[in-house]
């Protein structure tokens, strides 16, 4: 993902610092659309961290594959203990957005939870260009994020600049800066099929559906890398 950024210090207990600050309501939201994919044969899970999906997905869509990507061997190894090792339709790869480079119209559905604020400028276009081109045209993409904005209220302000702390301390996390996502989606053609708040609209889970391939590049407004915080 980001350069020199490592979660596996943080892994051991990173459900335990989440459910302290946000109860239940950082699972309800990435969790919340999963019933909302159709029948999906290929699904990609982008930075799943815990694992905290994995159960869900594989009850609703027993016959799916499912490959789950993501950065920290220690957060593979607790998602790896929530499932039975002999689930040959789940695949766990270590890795970060690099291993998206050569596929195209692959899945069925992506799900980005909690993941693209680790990434910044250049870095998150980039990314989103790689899943976007992952995902096969008809398929849907559930993306689930922080959302803080000039608006919002000081004390959710105060928490994204403390969170953003956090990790760059623990985990040597770059980016301090919460993008503005929809600058970014807005930018690709995708349709908004639907959208839900959680913890007083701190957080929001949007589900998107790809109706067409991209142009070969999108230019996106610089105002989405403005930030409430400096």
């Amino acid at each position: 993902m980001i350069r020199d950024t490592n979660y596996d210090r943080i892994a051991c207990c990173y459900d335990f610092l989440a459910q302290i600050v946000f109860g239940n309501q950082l699972v309800a939201a990435q969790n919340h659309f999963l019933s909302d994919l159709m029948v999906p044969k290929k699904i990609l899970v982008f930075g799943g961290g815990t694992g905290h999906m994995i159960a869900p997905l594989l009850h609703l869509y027993p016959y799916a594959w499912i490959h789950y990507l993501e950065s920290s061997e220690a957060m593979i190894s607790k998602a790896k203990a929530r499932v039975t090792p002999e689930n040959d339709n789940l695949c766990f790869t270590c890795g970060t957005e690099k291993d998206l480079v050569d596929k195209i119209n692959v899945y069925d559905v992506v799900i980005t939870p909690f993941v693209l604020d680790v990434f910044e400028g250049k870095d998150i276009e980039r990314v989103l260009e790689l899943l976007f081109d992952a995902l096969r045209p008809g398929g849907r993409w559930i993306h689930t994020d922080f959302y803080v904005d000039r608006d919002s209220p000081g004390w959710q302000k105060m928490m994204i600049w403390l969170m953003y702390r956090f990790f760059k301390v623990t985990a040597r996390q770059q980016n301090q800066l919460l993008p503005d996502f929809d600058v970014y989606f807005h930018s690709f053609p995708l349709r908004q099929l639907a959208c839900r708040s959680f913890y007083n609209q701190m957080m929001r889970t949007l589900l998107y559906e790809k109706y067409q391939e991209r142009e070969p590049r999108l230019a996106v407004s610089k105002r989405a890398s403005e930030t409430l915080f400096s």
